[in-house]
């Protein structure tokens, strides 16, 4: 699964689960870049946003985030539960 360097591939929402077995996560992108929305960039193939993640067998690669204030988590990153 591509995100054609040009979106991020999954966004897990608070409450929300996602399993994946045997899958590849290429090319996921998150940029923000914008000087005017001054945010970070998030995840680049996956956030997950106080959701659960199960993966097996996967494959992550040539994700990536770019911002101009602060780029975290290139191919997964998690906000913690509450």
């Amino acid at each position: 699964m591509s995100g054609g360097n040009s979106v991020r591939i999954f966004y897990v929402a608070p409450g929300a689960s996602l399993t994946a077995t045997n899958l590849v996560l290429t090319n996921g992108s998150y940029i923000k870049n914008d000087s005017t929305a001054l945010t970070n960039a998030d995840g680049g193939a996956i956030y997950i946003d106080s959701g659960t993640v199960n993966m097996t067998g996967c494959m992550l690669a040539n994700n990536n985030v770019q911002s101009i204030v602060l780029a975290r988590g290139g191919a997964i990153l998690t906000t913690e539960a509450p």
